[in-house]
């Protein structure tokens, strides 16, 4: 009768068609009928954050794509972190900026903020989201400590501020990239790191493996 039972509800079913030859009339209704089976099953892509970046960018809408979550672009997480490193990027001065809950810009420049400094080349949804997670609660510590509070050291040590949100933008990437040995990388071609960068001069597989400490 067609039932399918999982054992789990994160288990998944694969369904094999093949297609009948259309040359032949007597397999027209069996084509008719494999089509609506299929019509019945998910068409949907969720597609990278790199692609995503890429279809913002070109303004192409394809309701069988699912693009960057809207709710998630307005959530505090986001916008903090796209707030901070939009100012970092202009070269503002950090030391009296704060976040206002605000929600600014759109998905494409977004993401053109984040890929720039996530560390990873075409990274997935999950190291996006570990990178910003990451970042977020390292800028609300440093919101709230008073030494890094203009109105308490602006006189003594001025510029402390911009320091420590660059310095937690490079821990926040390191954080966010998995440990990959020199040849896995060089294959993958995946993680990079820009020349002029902070981190740049070391290579990856001299990096500290932080995923298998305690």
């Amino acid at each position: 009768q067609g039932r399918v039972w999982r054992c789990h509800p994160s288990h998944l079913c694969c369904v094999e068609v093949t297609l009948p030859d259309l040359s032949k009339r007597t397999v027209v209704n069996v084509e008719q009928c494999t089509l609506s089976l299929l019509a019945l099953l998910p068409s949907v892509e969720c597609v990278s954050p790199r692609k995503c970046y890429e279809l913002a960018r070109s303004k192409s809408k394809d309701p069988n794509k699912i693009l960057m979550d809207m709710h998630e672009f307005r959530s505090k997480s986001y916008q903090l972190v796209y707030q901070y490193l939009k100012q970092h990027n202009s070269h503002h001065n950090l030391d009296s900026f704060k976040y206002l809950h605000t929600v600014e810009g759109d998905p494409a420049d977004y993401l053109d903020v984040i890929l720039h400094h996530c560390g990873v080349d075409n990274p997935s949804w999950t190291e996006v989201r570990h990178f910003v997670k990451f970042l977020e609660l390292q800028l609300e510590s440093c919101e709230k400590s008073i030494y890094c509070d203009e109105l308490f050291i602006k006189d003594v040590m001025s510029g402390l501020k911009s320091f420590v949100v660059k310095f937690m933008i490079n821990m926040s990437r390191d954080f966010a990239t998995p440990s990959l040995t020199g040849e896995v990388a060089e294959q993958t071609g995946k993680y990079t790191i820009s020349e002029g960068d902070l981190l740049g001069e070391y290579q990856i597989t001299q990096r500290r493996k932080w995923e298998h400490s305690t």
